[in-house]
């Protein structure tokens, strides 16, 4: 069996192409073992939250949070969280969605609805209030990057 030198580049470039695309799709492999081995660092609380009706409502005024859904999102499995590690009961936790529209239909340009009316419209004793300053996707779209300003 005669192999040509035509023959031998292409399966250069065939194996070539093969571990580029091992390499390149084992990127996401790679982050998501990167976070599993280390884990969010955990701090001390500074509050003790109650188990009173509670809703978390993230104030993006500046549109930071792109695409404006992930606030939603973001809210969602913060008060999910929150349920599973059974901080607050399931029937105390307000959809953070009901927040969202009583800001957005008590807005107006001129005057910011203050917090505690948003909390009275919809039957919260706490708010879990988030001020977004900053926010990024990460590069790969799959490694968590968090930080917050306090």
């Amino acid at each position: 069996m005669v192999v040509t030198r035509f023959a031998i580049h292409a399966l250069l470039l065939a194996v070539l192409a093969a571990v580029s695309l091992f390499v390149l799709s084992g990127c996401n492999i790679a982050s998501a073992v990167g976070y599993a081995v280390h884990p969010e660092p955990e701090f001390e609380a500074e509050y003790t939250l109650a188990n009173v009706p509670t809703v978390i409502f993230i104030d993006d005024r500046r549109g930071v949070v792109n695409p404006t859904r992930l606030r939603r999102v973001i809210a969602d499995e913060a008060t999910a969280q929150l349920m599973e590690e059974g901080v607050i009961s399931e029937g105390n936790m307000i959809a953070p969605r009901d927040a969202m529209v009583a800001a957005r239909r008590s807005d107006r340009s001129d005057d910011v609805v203050p917090i505690a009316h948003i909390a009275e419209l919809v039957g919260a004793d706490q708010v879990i209030y988030v001020d977004v300053n900053q926010f990024a996707l990460t590069f790969d779209g799959v490694t968590p990057d968090p930080t917050s300003i306090y």
